[in-house]
């Protein structure tokens, strides 16, 4: 065994463990404190209060109107999909490696609607930066989100595409009405010289957004806690209040035992196997508290998405 081996096998095992003993002991032998810190919650109530604020009532100004549009985005991305920071920008741990979304991990789609509904843009966003699974693609997990008409603000679709038109990301559209062209099925192309920029940027210091560089969590962080200083709340506002507030109302919907005895597994490892790597949780709608829009994450999970309309019904045989 290699003394690199040794190395590892005791940070990732024997140095933790005997840490952990150690501060458990240090309440009897030091008279450590053992009380915990609160967790601020951003339920969905106050994340849409802060959007409508954010567009609505904000005076603040910003270096570049860009920022407000990435900080909505985040927020919505926050809300939807309960990403830690780290998952979209980056954060402390990762600083220097300059990894976030970037315009490969979404695809645009126009869908046909249902049930009398005009056609519905969708939004499939590849998370790649999980936490403890970054750099292993066979991992990695594609999120649906859909567009809402009603409510630009609560939109994430019309969020992404104001971020696209402003980067020039899109092939052959440069301006919003070219969207009309795109026919139902189809995908919108994304140009091979953007696909590798990052969707969220940050501000040079001559406050110019830059061509390269990653919204780091720290900044986010700071845009936050002003944002919810100005809209009238006490508590330090923070990118993890979403996480906190996404997971407590998912808990309301989801249950894990019930999903252990329909799929007849003994624990939830088993699960973990049968589960597509497009998620089918309409996580969305259970936000905003309106039905799962089911059959619409059905049909872009199944291969049913990719089916040509025009292809031959059937093949000539030789």
């Amino acid at each position: 065994m290699s003394e690199m081996h040794v190395y590892r096998q005791l940070w990732s095992f024997g140095i933790p463990l005997i840490l952990a003993k150690f501060i458990q002991k240090l309440p009897d032998m030091e008279g450590a404190s053992t009380s915990g810190r609160a967790k601020p919650l951003a339920s969905v109530e106050l994340a849409k209060h802060l959007l409508h604020f954010l567009w609505v009532c904000d005076e603040y100004i910003f270096k570049h109107p860009r920022i407000r549009l990435q900080l909505s985005f985040a927020i919505l991305v926050m809300m939807y999909q309960g990403l830690r920071p780290g998952e979209f920008i980056e954060c402390s741990s990762q600083r220097g490696l300059n990894e976030g979304f970037t315009y490969q991990d979404f695809a645009l789609q126009a869908q046909p609607g249902s049930h009398g509904e005009k056609r519905r843009w969708v939004l499939q966003i590849t998370v790649r930066l999980r936490k403890n699974h970054r750099g292993n693609q066979r991992d990695n997990v594609t999120h649906i989100l859909t567009d809402e008409p009603g409510n630009p603000h609560l939109c994430p679709v019309t969020h992404f595409c104001a971020l696209a038109f402003a980067d020039g990301a899109f092939q052959n559209l440069r301006l919003p009405e070219d969207l009309n062209r795109v026919k139902t099925g189809a995908t919108v192309r994304i140009k091979d010289s953007v696909k590798h920029t990052s969707v969220l940027r940050r501000l040079d210091q001559a406050g110019h957004v830059s061509p390269t560089l990653v919204f780091g969590a720290d900044s986010l962080n700071f845009y936050l806690n002003g944002l919810g200083e100005r809209a009238g709340y006490r508590d330090n506002l923070t990118a993890y209040a979403f996480r906190h507030g996404h997971g407590n109302k998912l808990d309301q919907m989801l249950s894990s035992v019930q999903r252990r005895q329909r799929m007849g597994h003994k624990s939830d490892d088993t699960f973990q196997y049968y589960i597509s790597r497009i998620s089918g949780v309409d996580t969305q709608s259970i936000m905003l508290g309106r039905e799962p829009r089911q059959e619409l994450m059905d049909h872009v999970r199944s291969m049913a998405n990719h089916h040509d309309p025009v292809a031959p019904a059937l093949l000539a045989l030789d």
